[in-house]
């Protein structure tokens, strides 16, 4: 019997049999801050997901309005869909969660759930032939618009855990609703205080700002309803790690505290505890430090761990904006990782990104990112030329290796010219993805077990 039919008959139940279910689940050790899964070490090497629609930015494909129609069986994921209702029509490119099904009420929406279903299979199973076994998603939809079982269920047969959000940015900006959607998603993955199989953690929020007191009591919220509803299952919260001059609140001060943690309810002195596992998202790479930057990061998780006695992840790291790569700098970090992360309790870290994402990061841009961020994935898509768009199919994955030279532009059937102009900075010959697109030693295949890492993944 698998993990996921075991939760489907578990969470029928009540009382000892769903002690026993987070018995066995992922924990933290109080005394030696160990994360075990199933009551065995667990090491995150992990990768940030953000399914994408892999349409064309600009072009009928993305369209939100009736038009969309002649596209259903050509445009994928960026169909028009009835995502509220069976009366509503928008093209769901214009959605950040493709990690949750529609309701099977109309033609279109079983289209676009089962086109949906292959996009997930493809990419993890790429990922678990990569060697993760850990997944980080950033938003999902209140459980009464999408469904995200199957994406939970589909992890599972992977090996894959996931790192799931109880709190999103957008839920945040809603407090009065907060508390129901809240509520509606944990209930939905932890039916009857039976943690699903493929959740390693709760994470209740990503880079919110902790400086207003709001989203601080949304998320004291948000994890209220956690322990209410799934008593036992992990909380975390990412915060970011500001390298730009500003002021790192998570970093201990010189009066031996972490702001951040101590607003999130992890009090040193009458020792709170507000959340499980803190996580940052930190970009200390090369010419933002090199490795030597890492020093001085672990010294500060060290005295972060030590003085609130709570274990740490790096939530993302990985290519930002910065060109200065030196070849396999994330073979080395990894190795770093590897080396010295049990002796700081840093459980792990995961990679920003799996994917680009021309099409949501594109609706949704900066205008001060100027594209970086559309294109910071391991992974892209080839794209047919002189096709036209009620032909388009998703295409194969593309590992960025050395001859990657980014996304050509080209004109489509209505000759609307397509460019990614941002597209080719990520050329693994300046050392950005070896680690995942040339089979070297070091990567996450290397080293699964907390323990320090000998031999030639060393730094």
């Amino acid at each position: 019997m698998n993990n996921t039919l075991k939760w489907l008959l578990t969470s029928s139940l009540l009382g000892g049999s769903i002690a026993a279910a987070h018995a066995a689940g992922p924990a933290i050790d109080p005394n030696t801050l160990q994360l075990t899964v199933d009551g065995q070490p667990y090491f995150i090497r992990g990768m940030n997901y953000a399914p994408e629609t892999r349409g064309w930015p600009g072009n009928g494909l993305t369209s939100v309005g009736p038009q969309g129609q002649q596209h259903k069986n050509g445009a994928w994921l960026c169909s028009g869909t009835n995502e509220y209702s069976p009366g509503d029509w928008q093209s769901a490119c214009g959605d950040n969660d493709l990690a949750g099904k529609l309701t099977d009420t109309t033609v279109n929406n079983k289209a676009y759930n089962a086109a949906l279903t292959q996009v997930w299979d493809r990419d993890l199973g790429d990922m678990q032939r990569l060697g993760v076994n850990t997944i980080r998603l950033y938003d999902v939809q209140a459980s009464q618009f999408k469904k995200h079982t199957d994406f939970l269920n589909e992890a599972s047969q992977h090996g894959i855990r996931v790192i799931f959000p109880a709190l999103t940015t957008y839920t945040n900006s809603h407090p009065d609703t907060l508390p129901g959607t809240v509520t509606a998603l944990v209930n939905e993955t932890c039916p009857s205080g039976a943690l699903h199989p493929a959740i390693l953690a709760y994470n209740v929020g990503n880079e919110l700002p902790l400086s207003d007191a709001q989203t601080v009591a949304n998320i004291h919220t948000a994890i209220s309803i956690v322990r209410r509803e799934c008593p036992g299952a992990l909380v975390s919260y990412t915060d970011n790690d500001d390298i730009s001059g500003g002021s790192n609140s998570w970093i201990i001060n010189p009066q031996g505290i972490s702001p951040a943690l101590e607003l999130l309810g992890n009090s040193k002195h009458t020792k709170g505890k507000g959340v499980d596992v803190f996580m940052v998202n930190e970009y200390r790479n090369d010419g933002n430090g090199g490795l030597s930057a890492y020093d001085t990061l672990f010294q500060q998780i060290q005295a972060l761990t030590t003085a609130y006695q709570i274990p740490f992840a790096i939530g993302e790291t990985g290519q930002y904006d910065n060109q200065q790569f030196s070849p396999n700098w994330y073979n080395n970090e990894w190795a770093y990782l590897l080396k010295h992360s049990q002796n700081v309790h840093n459980l792990g870290a995961l990679y920003f990104e799996y994917n680009d994402e021309p099409i949501k990061k594109d609706i949704a841009r900066d205008p001060t990112d100027n594209g970086h961020q559309q294109f910071m994935g391991i992974v892209t898509a080839d794209w047919p030329k002189g096709r036209s768009e009620e032909e388009y199919i998703d295409v194969p994955t593309i590992h960025k290796g050395g001859s990657y030279a980014g996304i050509p532009s080209f004109s489509d059937s209505n000759g609307v010219i397509i460019s990614f102009p941002y597209s080719n900075q990520n050329n693994s010959s300046t050392g950005r993805y070896s680690m995942f697109s040339d089979g070297t030693v070091c990567n996450y295949q290397t080293g699964p077990s907390p323990s320090p890492t000998s031999g030639p993944c060393t730094h």
